[in-house]
């Protein structure tokens, strides 16, 4: 499991002994925190025998900013390079994490101009990044202001949050709550000074990973204002793009489930495609959506295959013990066939 967590500051002990506890009880494996409020060379950092393996982008100013990526101890992450923001606020690892390659960002956008910022920074480290990618953090904004607050103004994205979208979609970066709750609202944070909720802190993954994407929620808020995001990741497969899903072809020759590929297609896009909902993350849900359907598919035909070899071999052996009992050439004739 991968959380993002703006923790709101851990200089208190007691807040580290919370956020210890959470993570162990969730049973998280990968862990990103924003605002850890850690200074440079100040020497306050996060220790706990279940998760012993930490890297910092700390902060040079007293309470404030400051990102870090962990791993629990059974996490095995070999590092291979990392950029670390002198200001705190990203810190990109690249490395081999339980045998893959991949490359895992932390990212704390400022309240000012943060789409921008986010752009700039995605092509730094498209640029650095090797392997899978995955980025998480508060990016203090709203992927889609219609649907990621509550405010009573609908807003139309601005200039700036569209040629985001843009790079992230050349990027092939999806957001992964949008991919999995499609028509679902949520946030992860509450103002108080304007009450009003929005979804600010996000998991991003390259498009190649969402085949292993099993699940990701919004969890209830504890100690920190934020409320932390968690995803699992089905690590029963490989993240290495050959070996993933790929289709059987011989699926498409099954004349009953192109049909049934049609008339979802149909009804997914009739029930999808709304202006709540981004071109782009109705294009990315609907292969998942399809993939869906293959695998199930695939899975029946390969159980009745199953299911059809083994009632040979049942018939084969129940001949053979006839053929035991009575040797004839009949009986012979009946195992040879």
């Amino acid at each position: 499991q991968f959380i993002t967590y703006n923790v709101n500051g851990l200089s208190c002990p007691g807040k580290r002994f919370r956020l210890f506890n959470e993570l162990h009880h969730r049973a998280t494996s990968v862990v990103f925190l924003q605002e850890t409020h850690f200074e440079i060379e100040v020497n306050v950092k996060l220790k706990s025998k279940h998760y012993p393996t930490w890297y910092y982008a700390d902060s040079p100013i007293k309470r404030a900013k400051g990102v870090a990526i962990g791993f629990a101890k059974n996490m095995r992450f070999e590092l291979e390079d990392r950029r670390i923001d002198p200001e705190g606020r990203f810190l990109f690892l690249k490395g081999r994490l339980q045998g893959i390659e991949c490359t895992l960002a932390n990212i704390y956008c400022p309240n000012k101009n943060p789409e921008m910022y986010m752009k700039g920074l995605l092509k730094k480290l498209m640029e650095f990044k090797t392997g899978r990618l995955i980025v998480a953090g508060d990016l203090n904004f709203c992927m889609d202001p219609q649907k990621d607050n509550t405010s009573s103004v609908q807003r139309e994205g601005s200039r700036s949050l569209r040629a985001l979208k843009k790079v992230m979609h050349e990027y092939q970066l999806v957001d992964t709550w949008r991919i999995k709750h499609m028509k679902d609202r949520d946030y992860t944070f509450f103002s108080n000074a304007h009450e009003i909720y929005s979804r600010l802190d996000y998991i991003l993954i390259d498009h190649q990973l969402i085949d292993h994407l099993v699940k990701i929620d919004i969890e209830t808020r504890t100690f920190s204002d934020h409320a932390p995001v968690v995803m699992k990741m089905g690590w029963g497969r490989r993240w290495t793009g050959g070996l993933g899903w790929r289709l059987n072809e011989g699926l498409l020759l099954d004349e009953d489930v192109v049909q049934k590929i049609e008339k979802e297609i149909k009804i997914y896009f009739k029930e999808n495609e709304t202006k709540e909902v981004s071109i782009a993350t109705v294009w990315e849900s609907h292969k998942v959506f399809i993939r869906g359907i293959l695998i199930v598919a695939g899975a029946r035909k390969k159980k009745e295959r199953r299911e059809r070899v083994s009632g040979l071999l049942k018939e084969i052996l129940d001949l053979e013990q006839i053929h035991k009992k009575k040797i004839t050439k009949d009986t012979r004739q009946s195992v040879i066939g």
